[in-house]
């Protein structure tokens, strides 16, 4: 988990899988089509903040 000067909190993909209750497998799998899905340093991380919104508002967090 990082905290980015911007106000964003990333987590990683183990972190992401835990936090939405889905595989590691799945996250990695879909990665490159989230939202809020960016690579840091040779690392995929996620906006937390955004992920959560989409599933508040009742949107799919996969881009199509």
């Amino acid at each position: 988990m990082t905290n980015e000067p911007d106000g964003k909190l990333l987590v990683d993909t183990k972190e992401l899988a835990r936090t939405l209750s889905f595989t590691e497998e799945w996250v990695k799998t879909n990665r490159c089509r989230m939202i809020g899905a960016q690579k840091v340093g040779g690392r995929w991380r996620f906006d937390l903040a955004k992920i959560r919104g989409c599933i508040a508002t009742g949107k799919d967090i996969i881009i199509k």
